[in-house]
């Protein structure tokens, strides 16, 4: 059951007469709970997973019943089409059998006519048959193999209606065998059509749904191959951009020692001006190098790349773009817009000669990890792992401890209501002038701040399209700020100040 962050806030804070010892074993028990929350809230997820997972059977049992019944219905129509050819063939055989009656006693005094207009109903009762076939057949593949009987039958028909007519008792006897021929014919011809009927709609279904399913992933991967060059690995010399990297030493100044930063090969095609080479410059026994591009080492270089990169996605950044150093989010509504996104920012990558590397490249995913979030169409939530490390960190023993227990649990303070508040004691300690002095209010906090990441909510992601409104807070020593939408049902936090 979740719980709000205001009352836990409340909570949170050490109440009149309660001892230290007290509020410390309080402050356990919130985190314990937390845990155990966020504990049933899992197992919940995974219990709605594997319900899911059972429910599949039945609901494809259910979609094969569906599909049973449909067929089921079109076979109904189609067994009353044929139970209407039955009829009228019925009717021409029983006219077919009076007539041959009146043949043999001789009292058929016309009977060249009778066989004409039998034989036209005949043609009609056939060109009727034909077309009911037509109307069963969807597929091309099974009209193509319907053809050569269809064709053969006519070509009966047609034999049978040159022949010449005999006289009385042989031309009845003829007659009655013609009529055997044309039933045998039109009887087989159905009997093959029940036969193909329910697998061709069959797989007529099928191959409409995983058209519908493949089309996507077809569209992708027919625009990657248009920009597979992108995904190539670089070669030659590093190339001319228009924001180059300098370096400006004060004077005096001493370079630090060892690898600041650990820079990504993507920072490696930035080239170094001209008139700055010297400076990195490594002297050997026996030449005197200068690096063309940017070393491991400098610490203002991601500065660098990173203004090269926002100078190439200028007109995309905060449109459907997203760029931390070489790190690019594309974001989007539909997959037809993320199609027409992804390829303008293959094109800028392109035209700036910049390469991507294939196997680090997500594509068409709702959800993803980016820069310590996980990010899904419900929301952005910290990442478990991160989560995870800050329940396990020690106390901190110096002002260095401090800094970077806040520096991690910071990062995630727009999840935190009331997050200055929460830390007050903790920031207090960051005065290098005072003597590190970790109280219990400090520890409190500590715990506090733990207790707060842990059960943290799930925040919206900004839709500019929702009812928005900002509640403020200012007490006597902090600001707060709160960002909500409304969604149609509630209003939901989507960040914290």
């Amino acid at each position: 059951m979740p719980v709000s962050t205001c009352s836990l806030t409340s909570a949170m804070e050490q109440m009149a007469g309660e001892t230290v010892e007290a509020y410390t074993v309080r402050m356990l028990n919130i985190m314990a709970e937390a845990k155990q929350r966020a504990d049933a809230a899992t197992a919940t997820q995974k219990k709605k997973e594997e319900e899911a997972e059972n429910q599949r059977p039945l609901a494809e049992e259910q979609r094969q019943q569906h599909d049973g019944a449909a067929a089921n219905t079109a076979d109904e129509e189609h067994r009353q089409r044929h139970e209407k050819v039955f009829k009228e063939e019925r009717a021409l055989l029983t006219l077919a059998v009076e007539w041959r009656k009146e043949a043999e006693t001789g009292e058929d005094s016309n009977s060249g006519l009778k066989i004409s207009l039998l034989l036209s109903r005949l043609t009609d009762l056939l060109a009727t048959c034909i077309a009911q076939q037509e109307d069963i057949h969807c597929l091309d593949e099974v009209l193509d193999g319907h053809k050569k009987p269809s064709a053969q039958l006519t070509s009966r028909v047609q034999l049978l209606e040159q022949r010449p007519i005999a006289a009385s008792s042989a031309g009845s006897s003829n007659y009655a065998d013609r009529l055997d021929v044309l039933e045998i014919d039109i009887g087989t011809l159905k009997t093959g059509v029940q036969q193909q009927q329910a697998p061709t709609q069959q797989l007529e279904q099928e191959i409409c749904a995983a058209a519908a399913d493949l089309s996507p992933y077809l569209h992708m991967v027919r625009l990657l191959d248009e920009f597979a060059d992108i995904f190539e690995s670089p070669t030659g010399v590093v190339l001319d951009r228009p924001i180059s990297h300098e370096i400006i030493l004060k004077a005096g100044a001493v370079s630090p020692k060892g690898c600041i930063y650990r820079m990504s090969e993507e920072e490696l095609e930035i080239s170094i001006r001209p008139h700055y080479r010297y400076k990195p410059a490594l002297k050997t026994r026996y030449k005197y190098f200068e690096w063309v591009a940017i070393p491991f080492g400098l610490t203002n270089a991601p500065t660098t790349f990173q203004a090269a990169m926002t100078n190439e996605f200028c007109t995309m950044l905060d449109q459907f773009v997203l760029v931390y150093l070489d790190g690019i989010l594309v974001y989007s509504r539909t997959l037809e817009d993320h199609l027409e996104h992804l390829r303008c920012v293959l094109e800028t990558l392109r035209r700036a000669k910049y390469k991507a590397n294939r196997d680090k490249c997500e594509f068409v995913r709702q959800e993803l990890e980016y820069l310590g979030h996980f990010i899904t169409p419900e929301g952005i939530s910290p990442l478990s792992d991160k989560i995870q490390v800050v329940q396990e960190w020690s106390e901190p023993r110096n002002v260095t401890d401090v800094r970077a227990f806040l520096g991690l649990a910071g990062y995630y303070q727009r999840f935190i209501k009331n997050y200055s508040k929460i830390v007050s004691n903790l920031t207090k300690l960051q005065c290098e002038h005072r003597p590190f002095d970790f109280s219990n209010d400090a520890r409190g906090s500590f715990l506090a701040l733990k207790a707060a990441l842990l059960s943290a909510k799930v925040l919206r992601i900004y839709n500019p399209l929702l009812l928005t409104h900002i509640t403020t807070d200012a007490p006597g020593y902090g600001i707060g700020t709160v960002l909500e939408q409304h969604n149609g049902v509630d209003w939901h936090p989507v960040k914290y100040f």
